[in-house]
């Protein structure tokens, strides 16, 4: 996108997620991200998209991964997004409240979008 500001773009950690574990689509969005948008996350949704990957054994045992390829991936979402720091209190997610993370994060940096 040239000589426009790029969208600012907060990925679901389901998103993220599917990236990891599988090829095709969801895999090509999140590598070709970097191009287009401008990626924000937080550590409180990377902490998730670590809890998701190593700590549900319904993954794990359908999945074969290591738990370096785990970190790995991490450090790339690191490398490709911004970390927001700051997140307001937001409560509006009742049935899943670690949503409220990624709303949360998409008002601090004002997302144009939240792909979820």
């Amino acid at each position: 996108m040239t000589n426009r500001t790029k969208l600012r773009v907060v990925l679901d950690s389901v998103v993220a997620v599917s990236a990891f574990l599988t090829d095709g689509l969801t895999a090509d969005l999140v590598s070709q991200c970097q191009d287009c948008v401008t990626l924000y996350t937080a550590e409180d949704i990377l902490h998730e998209i670590r809890n998701v990957l190593l700590d549900k054994p319904h993954i794990r045992n359908r999945y074969t991964y290591t738990i370096e390829e785990v970190e790995i991936f991490l450090d790339y979402l690191k490398d490709i997004s911004i970390i927001v720091a700051q997140l307001p209190e937001v409560r509006v997610i009742e049935r899943d409240p670690k949503d409220d993370t990624i709303i949360a994060c998409a008002i601090a940096v004002s997302a144009n979008y939240i792909v979820s």
